[in-house]
């Protein structure tokens, strides 16, 4: 590994602008040129080619920075597509020949030296009769894919190395380096030795799973992603730097945001965010970084995503919009300089605030303006007026706004505040002051009391409940609640009074146990709860069924049977919403189970038809919340012959 490169490190993902985890050089500052459309990449010497489409052919581009320029076609050629550049400037890629783009043809671009360039058809390998060139070397060596047609259409690799065509039968070729070391999705191969390379195994305290390369510099350096696992549809990847003869090294532990794109000679990486958001620039001895936080002020009219190629000059490519210009595509990101510290904020305030039960606080708020594109965060510092010293109260904020409550009562406190961007901290804003209360903040809760009924009394008809409550400072609120099972009733309240009663009628009420609550507040919202039981009638009640009346009638040879149960307490009173199971027997032997609620009469219906004979109705049980079903002294069973 290249000597002037730190070891590459772990590290865990968090926000979009990322800091370095040693300490900084200086971290430079990037202008923004406008490229051209589409997708492609570029040279160390920051030449730009480019598509207009990722998927189709259509006229490639170059630009060195004096302007768009689209390369020539042959007179044969219907599109093209442009792949690779080296530092010299030799382009490589394909033509094709017919409006469907199944008849590409390798090319090369040369700089005719007069600033435009020359094509040339380069050489099909073997039995290909289809192919494309992929990328090209600083030795002018060409990696180029061919199609054969045989018992199954398969691309696999060519080398051109002048008048030399050389067949290496690799599929999914990626890139060649100065060395002759060929990539492709799976493998390493030496083209000047014929060998296939391979990859080493993972070393055991790296994370374990299927290798896909990414990219290989001219030290044999190959970036790639290590997938783990997939669980649904995340996919879970570190990201290793593999180096060819030496091993293994991680760069990125297990994570699901970022994948690898390319490396260059500095060791400088580009990585892709799987989900479209701000891809990472890694800036060797300085970390990582998204490329938008390394504008200049005066490209931040620009929008820019995802690097993917870092030029040995730090020059890097990325993609990126400026919706003032409508210029949209390949930008081209330039060292201008140092990037600079934020400017200080300013119109900074500090309010002192009184504790109200909203906010239930003593505090002073401040709050401030940003003034700088460059600013990450905030880092808030204090002092007690006088005092020499200023202490840091909080730092990494993000808004420009803020609650001090570690407030002394009556203490007066000066306020700084300061922006931090990448390279560091600003100059303090201009300092602002304020006296905290001196009242201090009211936590003390109510007291309250449930005077009557008596806790476990049993109760009925009208009930009164009494209630009282005391406050240090003054009851604002009072409030009495009933519960039985799930439901809570707010019987009654009342607001700025220490005592409160409520009349309740019990009358209607399924006997049981009830939850008397009472409930005091005061003006910070302080709050306090009493709580009794009580017993409403009898505490276990009971439900019988007192009559059961049958009657059928006759037409057209069937038989229509009704039934009613009537449902009563233990006091002979009618019992409303009791549910009663009843089992008819018809003539036949047969029998069916139905369900009926009682109306206000404690009257339950039933029906049924079928052939003549005789028709049985029994109560098989009777159920409600509350009651027990009192069968030893129910009606349980009435026939009826027809």
């Amino acid at each position: 590994m290249k000597a002037l490169r730190q070891a590459w490190f772990s590290f865990v993902v968090g926000i979009c602008t990322l800091l370095p985890g040693f300490a900084l050089a200086q971290v430079p500052a990037y202008s923004v040129d406008y490229m051209g459309p589409g997708y492609g990449t570029m040279n160390n010497a920051g030449v730009v080619i480019g598509n207009e489409s990722a998927v189709y052919p259509g006229t490639p581009w170059v630009n060195d920075g004096s302007g768009l320029q689209y390369l020539p076609l042959p007179v044969i050629a219907v599109a093209g597509s442009a792949a690779d550049i080296n530092d010299a400037g030799v382009i490589v890629g394909a033509i094709d020949t017919d409006d469907d783009f199944i008849n590409d043809i390798p090319v090369k671009w040369t700089p005719d030296g007069h600033g435009g360039y020359v094509v040339d058809l380069l050489p099909l390998a073997g039995s290909a009769l289809r192919g494309h060139a992929v990328a090209i070397n600083n030795n002018g060596v060409i990696l180029a894919t061919g199609l054969a047609i045989g018992s199954l259409p398969t691309y696999t690799a060519y080398v051109i190395d002048g008048e030399t065509i050389t067949h290496v039968g690799l599929s999914n070729p990626m890139d060649i380096n100065d060395n002759g070391i060929i990539l492709t999705n799976n493998q390493l191969y030496d083209y000047y030795t014929a060998t296939s390379l391979g990859f080493d195994p993972l070393p055991a305290d790296m994370p374990q799973g299927y290798l896909y390369p990414a990219s290989i510099n001219n030290f044999d350096e190959v970036i790639v992603n290590i997938l783990t696992t997939i669980i649904g549809h995340t996919r879970y990847h570190a990201i290793g730097i593999y180096t060819v003869g030496v091993g293994w090294d991680l760069f990125m532990d297990v994570q699901t945001v970022y994948s690898a794109g390319s490396i260059n000679d500095n060791g400088d990486v580009t990585l892709h965010h799987v989900n479209s958001g701000c891809g990472l620039v890694y800036l060797s001895d300085l970390g990582f970084y998204c490329p938008a936080s390394l504008l200049d002020e005066g490209s931040l009219d620009w929008a820019v995503s995802g690097a993917s190629v870092i030029a040995t000059d730090g020059t890097i490519l990325a993609r990126g919009g400026n919706s003032g210009t409508s210029q949209y595509g390949l930008v081209r990101l330039s060292a201008a300089g140092d990037l600079s510290a934020p400017t200080a904020p300013v119109n900074l305030a500090a309010v002192p605030h009184e504790a109200t039960w909203q906010q239930p606080w003593n505090a002073i708020g401040l709050s401030w303006e940003n003034t700088s594109e460059l600013t990450l965060d905030y880092t808030i510092e204090r002092r007690v007026s006088g005092a020499p010293d200023w202490v840091v109260i909080n730092s990494g904020w993000r808004v420009a706004t803020m609650w001090d409550m570690d407030v002394g009562l009556g203490v007066t406190y000066n306020y700084r505040v300061r922006a931090r961007g990448l390279v560091g901290l600003s100059e303090p804003s201009v300092i602002a002051t304020a006296t905290a209360p001196a009242t201090p903040a009211d936590n003390e809760n109510p007291v309250v009391n449930i005077v009557t009924p008596a806790d476990g009394s049993s109760v009925s008809g009208n009930v009164d409940i009494n209630v009282e409550a005391s406050d240090n400072i003054g009851v604002t609120h009072l409030d009495i609640l009933v519960t039985s099972g799930y439901n809570t009733e707010v019987l009654c309240s009342i607001f700025n009074s220490s005592t409160l009663t409520c009349s309740w009628n019990t009358q209607s009420l399924a006997p049981g146990q009830y939850t008397i609550q009472a409930r005091a507040s005061d003006a910070m919202n302080n709050g306090a709860l009493d709580s009794i039981t009580v017993t409403v009638g009898n505490a276990n009640p009971e439900l019988r069924s007192s009559d059961i009346q049958l009657s059928a009638r006759l037409r057209k040879g069937v038989v229509s049977v009704s039934g009613k149960v009537v449902v009563i307490d233990e006091t002979g009173a009618a019992v409303r919403s009791a549910m009663v199971e009843g089992r008819w027997t018809r003539p036949d032997g047969s029998t069916i189970v139905r369900y009926a609620y009682s109306n206000k009469r404690g009257q339950a219906r039933f029906s049924t038809s079928g052939d003549r004979g005789t028709y049985t109705l029994t109560v098989a049980n009777i159920t409600k919340t509350g009651y027990t079903f009192d069968s030893a002294n129910s009606v349980l069973s009435e026939s009826v012959t027809k």
